[in-house]
C-alpha cells in the first residue's frame, strides 16, 4: 500500500469506531488493522489465495458470520479484475454489515473501481470519502485514462461508505383521518377508478 494511502486510512479509521469490525487483509501484520478502534476487532485472510493465511478461510460467495453484525468492515486489497467475484465479496459484506454501519475499502492494483462503484450505486450506498492514488506516466496512456476518468478506471483508491438509510412514513397511519374526495382518477388495490367513484385521497 503506498505511503499516503495508508496515512489516509489511518486517518479515517480515527474517526470511526465499533463494537465489532471485520478486517479482510492478506497481510496479518497490517498497520490498517491497527488502527482499528473496535471493542471486537476479527482479523482474518478470508478467501485470499497465493498467501500465508490467517484466521477463518472462506470462500468470497460465503462468509461464516451471521447477518448483521459488523459495525465495521475493512477491505484491504481483496479484489481483483474478475466482476462475479467482485460481486459476491461486496453483497457478503452488505449481509454482515449492521445497520448504519460503515465499509472501508482499500485497494493498490489487481482490480478497478467500475464494478465497485456500481454495486454501490445500485444498493445505495453513500460515499463519505474517495480518494485515489493512481501513479501518472507521461508515456503510458493507461495513466492517463485512471487520472481523467477514475471514477472507472482508477485501481488504487480508498472508499469508506454507508448504507443510506430512508425512513419511510406510513401514508395510511392516520387514514380515519382522511376525508372521501372526488377526483379524476385514483388508484388502488390494482383497480382505476373513475371520477365518478368516491375513494379516499
Amino acid at each position: 500500500m503506498k505511503e499516503k494511502q495508508l496515512k489516509d486510512a489511518k486517518v479515517i479509521l480515527g474517526d470511526l469506531s465499533a463494537r465489532h469490525c471485520l478486517v479482510i487483509t492478506a497481510n496479518s501484520q497490517s498497520e490498517v488493522s491497527d488502527a482499528v478502534k473496535a471493542l471486537y476487532c476479527y482479523k482474518t485472510s478470508g478467501f485470499l489465495t497465493n498467501i500465508e493465511t490467517f484466521g477463518a478461510k472462506f470462500s468470497a460467495s460465503a462468509w461464516p458470520f451471521l447477518s448483521n453484525i459488523f459495525e465495521l468492515i475493512v477491505l484491504e486489497n481483496v479484489f481483483e479484475e474478475d466482476y462475479k467475484r467482485t460481486i459476491s465479496i461486496l453483497k457478503e459484506a452488505e449481509r454482515v454489515m449492521s445497520e448504519g454501519g460503515q465499509i472501508l475499502i482499500l485497494q493498490n492494483g489487481k482490480a478497478s473501481i467500475k464494478w465497485i462503484n456500481q454495486f454501490l450505486l445500485k444498493r445505495r450506498f453513500k460515499k463519505s470519502i474517495c480518494y485515489y492514488y493512481d501513479s501518472f506516466v507521461f508515456y503510458q496512456v493507461r495513466s492517463w485514462v485512471s487520472h481523467l476518468i477514475p471514477e472507472i478506471y482508477s485501481k488504487s483508491f480508498t472508499i469508506c461508505c454507508n448504507q443510506k438509510h430512508i425512513p419511510m412514513t406510513p401514508v395510511l397511519e392516520q387514514a380515519k383521518k382522511l376525508r372521501s374526495t372526488q377526483g379524476k382518477y385514483a388508484v388502488g388495490a390494482n383497480k382505476v377508478f373513475s371520477k365518478e367513484s368516491r375513494h379516499v385521497l
